[in-house]
């Protein structure tokens, strides 16, 4: 049976209003999150699991017995600064310790290293966080086996909400300022790592931002990292304290990498406790809410003038779909509304293919000026490939491979007005 040692340090204090949860946030909350963080590594690896069999009286069966472990959580606290007496149920070992509280990750790495030789894998996280895939491990082994020790493999930290709708967001992206972190880790080497699993493409990349709140390693990168001079000291060279105790160690002397964006949840773990605001989601996924720490926009409410110009202009080009509008029609009258609401649209274009033996496809270009939708339609032929291959779509279509194995989409950018302005296209 796998045995894994997980540390995580815990620290809380009424006092302070930092940008933490742990600094000065709502105590009940904060408690939430670190039993859900204890309660899920106890409900996901340990023997805590099991399967209802009602088939002559109810039974209870033990389940995943090939997947589980014996696991054992240090709760690293420092002084009395902690929630601990809220966690009653909860099985953990209560590490104290004196340390200052932004370097008790520090003492944690101390903790697992102790376990050296007693465990095969070792697991630290900041007690905000979810793990609740039983696979993880077995994922870990995996990539391991592919690509060898020297490589240690990231969670995606993912934060969900369901208000003003459900969704769901990465919450690690790239940074603002990509020069950060390029002097810790050798990220052009073997930036990108691809393999086969499930029948699936899987694509793995070395990041500017690899902070997770947490690492997972096995027993010999463990070994490896603790014969480091520099293990378990503190450092605040990664951002700070905590980032430093989370990632550092893991940038310097591994090649770290993250799922890309396409297979982002083949490993992930859950931020429970972010900022108390429902709509923080959506915010940065509009990248309103990053490193900066930019102010948030008001929330939107589709009660108000703007909401109800967008729920209008929805259900109108809905019921135009579903009584067969034409296309031209449908799409001059949406850009119409647009301009009309006061969005500044200029030009706007709409085109697709089609199965036709003479037809390449067709397209319908509105100009303001005009007020009317110009259709066209695009006729198969070598005159047809020329405008393709010698257009914008062409140079994206030969960027895609090359973009796709970095785990992205091609992208194309021109200025049609001002001192930069650049025509290189026929089209423009």
């Amino acid at each position: 049976m796998m045995r894994i040692l997980f540390a995580i340090p815990h620290y809380y204090t009424a006092e302070g209003g930092g940008r933490h949860g742990s600094e000065g946030g709502d105590a009940e909350r904060r408690a939430r999150a670190t039993r859900l963080c204890l309660a899920a590594l106890q409900q996901t690896f340990s023997e805590s699991q099991g399967l209802s069999d009602g088939r002559g009286g109810v039974r209870l069966h033990a389940a995943n017995p090939n997947l589980r472990a014996t696991i054992t959580i240090a709760l690293c606290t420092t002084g009395d600064s902690h929630l601990v007496p809220h966690l009653e149920g909860c099985p953990f070992n209560h590490i104290r310790t004196n340390a200052e509280p932004m370097y008790l990750g520090f003492e944690c790495h101390k903790v697992l290293r102790s376990g050296l030789g007693r465990y095969d894998w070792f697991g630290y996280l900041e007690d905000d966080l979810r793990l609740a895939d039983g696979l993880f491990f077995q994922k870990l082994a995996w990539f391991n086996r592919e690509f060898g020790d020297e490589a240690v493999l990231q969670a995606n930290r993912f934060e969900i909400a369901d208000e003003p709708a459900p969704y769901k967001l990465y919450i690690d992206g790239n940074l603002s300022d990509p020069t950060l972190t390029p002097a810790l880790q050798q990220i052009e080497e073997e930036r990108h790592i691809v393999a086969t699993a499930l029948g699936e493409r899987l694509v793995f990349q070395r990041v500017d931002n690899p902070h997770s709140g947490c690492f997972f390693v096995n027993a010999a990168q463990l070994a490896h990292w603790a014969a480091q001079p520099d293990f378990a000291g503190p450092s605040t060279r990664l951002f700070g304290p905590l980032e430093s105790a989370a990632t550092l160690g893991i940038i310097q002397y591994f090649r770290a990498y993250k799922p890309a964006r396409e297979n982002a949840a083949f490993l992930e773990i859950e931020h429970l406790d972010p900022a108390p605001d429902p709509r923080r989601a959506f915010r940065l996924a509009a990248g309103l809410d990053g490193i900066a720490g930019m102010e948030p926009l008001p929330p939107l409410s589709f009660d108000a003038a703007l909401g109800r110009q967008i729920i209008a202009l929805h259900r109108w080009a809905v019921d135009q779909g579903l009584r067969g509008s034409p296309a031209d029609r449908l799409f001059e009258g949406f850009c119409e509304r647009l301009a009309a609401a006061g969005v500044p649209l200029a030009r706007a274009f709409a085109g697709g293919r089609t199965l036709h033996p003479q037809w390449a496809g067709y397209a319908y270009t509105w100009l303001h000026d005009r007020g009317a939708v110009e259709p066209a339609q695009i006729e198969r032929g070598e005159a047809y490939e020329q405008d393709v291959s010698s257009g914008p779509f062409g140079l994206l279509i030969e960027q895609a491979p090359r973009a796709a194995a970095e785990g992205g989409w091609p992208r194309l950018r021109r200025r049609l007005a001002g001192p930069e302005v650049q025509f290189d296209f026929p089209v423009l």
